[in-house]
């Protein structure tokens, strides 16, 4: 388990760093702007970041991890003290559009899109839950001590993740009859 104690009140606060302009203008087209949210209720929805981009407003959930990984981890529940098991940010209904995937060290990210994500976890779920138990091909389980429940998150391989969006992105019209 890592050894670091998360706790949202006291940790540092990525949300307000300067970078984040810079990443919006190199990731997006006609960025003209954000705002950082601070309302808890809405960052429990999934919303860090309201981004103007065009005549768009773009809600984003920022996820900073302090040195680059080949690979995304996705919360996929949290095991609680009292023994309760619920859902990670992964799998939930937030009101994000893009998660903001950063690697501090590096200064680099990723925009990556939750709907697709999340359909991309759901369709390979099983598969990749088998590759992270036998810690085979990149995949691994990650969990992290909070101050009252264990974060159990699952290391997709970045390469792995983006094929998997890619082949949520199409429709074949003989679906939908």
């Amino acid at each position: 388990m890592n050894e670091v104690v998360h706790d949202f009140a006291t940790s540092d606060n990525f949300d307000a760093a300067t970078w984040w302009r810079d990443f919006y203008r190199a990731t997006l087209t006609h960025y003209s702007g954000h705002e950082v949210i601070s309302d808890r209720a809405l960052q429990r929805q999934g919303i860090d970041h309201k981004v103007l981009a065009g005549e768009a407003e773009l809600l984003i959930d920022c996820k900073v991890r302090s040195r680059r990984y080949p690979d995304v981890l996705l919360e996929v529940w949290h095991n609680h003290d009292d023994g309760r098991r619920t859902k990670g940010w992964a799998r939930l209904p937030l009101r994000c559009h893009y998660l903001a995937y950063i690697y501090k060290s590096d200064a680099c990210g990723l925009l990556i899109s939750f709907h697709l994500m999340q359909r991309a976890l759901a369709t390979h779920y099983d598969e990749w839950r088998a590759k992270a138990t036998a810690r085979r091909d990149g995949f691994r389980w990650v969990e992290a001590r909070n101050t009252s429940y264990v974060t159990v998150s699952i290391a997709v391989p970045t390469d792995v993740l983006l094929a998997a969006m890619n082949e949520e992105v199409g429709f074949g019209l003989a679906e939908a009859a």
